[in-house]
């Protein structure tokens, strides 16, 4: 375009020399006036439709320039767009990268943070677990539950996991008085907790829904252990807490249960096991200065795992470094300078039925106490004692008390109990010593349950045993070596052998009444036919 505007602008100056040319040629070659006119005017209108293309041009170039600024600023609006967009995403992305880097500065805060917490149940277990040891080697059953009942208590109470006015009625059983039951299945004591419970919110109509369903709910009473049974009704949905709050009211009887099923449900299965604890675990706790004593009770002889754990650790009497006396008819000088030794050389002592040498604890306590300056680390004292049959009657000097762990081991209840208690007797090198590893592994564990139940039957008294039986946990042990023997000297298991050493010599020894060695044989024979 630019171009053409040029070659126009070059044509109208050429026009205009040729019209003055033109003009000089008519005056000397004396042209008519009237051809240079007409000739002029040719020009002028040339010229004239010269600058009107011209203006066109220029106009259209004014069009197109404009058209061209036009999309330029458009274009520059479009960048300017764009920037803005993309200073925007920077600062989007800026922000995000911010938030993902708060993101896992959190997750970094909050796994720190689990760890913690893990770390702190760790330990919490780990005390919770010591707590319940100490429980376990000190405490009698029933004292058992309800220490570790009480250990519950306070870490759900921690936790605000149960109601203090719930567990305050549970502990203190406001029953009102004179208050007279409508039901033939619940005492007048009874019925006065239950009206004591519907005063909280939780428990609103429960003495109206018992008068109501009557039937149900005597069923319920009176079956042989209701902890385990559900209890009628929407009450059934109660939780363990108030559970245990109505329980109290309508079986006072069956609470040491109910709350054994508590304390399962919520410390677990391991705190309410009923099993003993390995004496080689409490002896880490034991020191030179802390005598570990031995509450004895019938059935249980805990000095043989005193004897089995040193045997282990290089402490026998055939080493020389193992003293065990039986205290009584003058074995004091004896325990004196066994003591003496031991406490110099690092031996171990064991002074057994302290209870029968009254006058000599005295001297026991001020040489326990002499000793504890300067002894040898590997020096141990283990005491044992029959429990006092009454408080009056107590003549263990309190300062022997003071610096000795307490170990009290009761045979176990229950059968379940009691085939633990009886297989934790055997390690696993025990239990795959022999050649014959199925068949030993097999006639031992029916030896374990023979245990547990002739162990289990004299809770029942006459209705057990027609006499008391020494059964203890020697004959067990003493019978798996005797299978070892018998299994490892022959090529087939020798069945009538084995059932006529177990069922007529190894326990059938203690039994002196005829009906009992009838049931003891024709039991064996039983167990003997389910694993043949």
């Amino acid at each position: 375009m630019i171009h053409q505007v040029d070659d126009l602008q070059y044509q109208i100056s050429k026009r205009e020399e040729e019209v003055q040319h033109a003009l000089q040629s008519a005056e000397e070659e004396s042209i008519s006036k009237a051809s240079s006119m007409k000739q002029m005017r040719e020009v002028q209108n040339q010229i004239q439709e010269l600058q009107e293309d011209l203006e066109a041009e220029r106009e259209s170039r004014n069009i197109a320039e404009k058209q061209k600024r036009d999309i330029s600023e458009q274009k520059d609006d479009e960048i300017n767009q764009l920037m803005k967009e993309t200073t925007r995403l920077n600062k989007v992305r800026e922000t995000i990268q911010r938030r993902l880097r708060q993101i896992e500065d959190l997750k970094a805060e909050v796994e720190q943070q689990k760890e913690i917490l893990k770390s702190q149940n760790l330990a919490l277990e780990t005390d919770l677990d010591a707590t319940i040891k100490k429980v376990d080697t000190g405490k009698k059953e029933n004292q058992d539950v309800v220490k570790k009942f009480e250990t519950e208590k306070k870490i759900l109470l921690m936790s605000k996991k149960i109601d203090p006015i719930e567990l305050d009625f549970l502990l203190r059983f406001p029953s009102l008085p004179n208050i007279i039951s409508p039901v033939d299945f619940m005492n007048n004591h009874s019925w006065g907790g239950i009206k004591a419970l519907v005063n909280m919110e939780e428990f609103r109509n429960l003495d109206r829904d018992i008068e109501g369903s009557a039937k149900r709910w005597k069923k319920f009473v009176e079956s042989e252990a209701p902890e385990k049974e559900k209890f009628p009704q929407e009450w059934k949905n109660k939780n363990s807490l108030q559970k245990l709050c109505m329980m109290r009211a309508l079986r006072p009887d069956r609470m040491t249960y109910a709350v054994k099923d508590f304390v399962q449900e919520k410390l677990g299965t391991k705190y309410v096991e009923g099993r003993s604890v390995e004496f080689a675990k409490s002896y880490e706790e034991s020191g030179p200065t802390t005598p570990m004593f031995f509450i004895l009770s019938p059935g249980v002889n805990p000095i043989k795992d005193v004897e089995v754990h040193g045997k282990k650790i290089g402490f026998s009497a055939d080493n020389k470094n193992f003293h065990n006396i039986s205290l009584g008819q003058g074995q004091e000088v004896v325990a004196e300078s066994a003591l003496d030794l031991a406490v110099k050389e690092g031996h171990w002592v064991i002074l057994q039925n302290i209870h029968l040498v009254e006058r000599w604890l005295p001297t026991l306590e001020k040489k326990l106490e002499s000793y504890t300056d300067e002894c040898h680390a590997s020096y141990r004292v283990y005491i044992s004692a029959e429990p006092a049959p009454t408080v009056l009657s107590h003549i263990i000097p309190q300062g022997i008390l003071e610096i000795s762990i307490k170990i009290t081991n009761e045979p176990p209840t229950g059968m379940v109990a009691n085939l633990h208690q009886a297989l934790d007797n055997f390690d696993q090198e025990t239990m795959e010593m022999c050649a014959k590893e199925n068949e030993f592994k097999s006639i031992l564990f029916s030896l374990c349950y023979f245990h547990a139940v002739v162990s289990e039957r004299r809770k029942f008294g006459p209705q057990g045993w027609n006499r008391s039986y020494p059964f203890n946990t020697g004959d067990l042990t003493i019978s798996a070596m005797v299978l070892y023997n018998y299994l490892e000297a022959n090529t087939k298991v020798p069945w009538e052998d084995l059932r006529y050493l177990f069922g007529e010599i190894m326990y059938g020894g203690h039994i002196t009444d005829d009906w009992d060695r009838d049931w003891s044989r024709l039991t064996w024979k039983f167990i003997c036919i389910q694993i043949w």
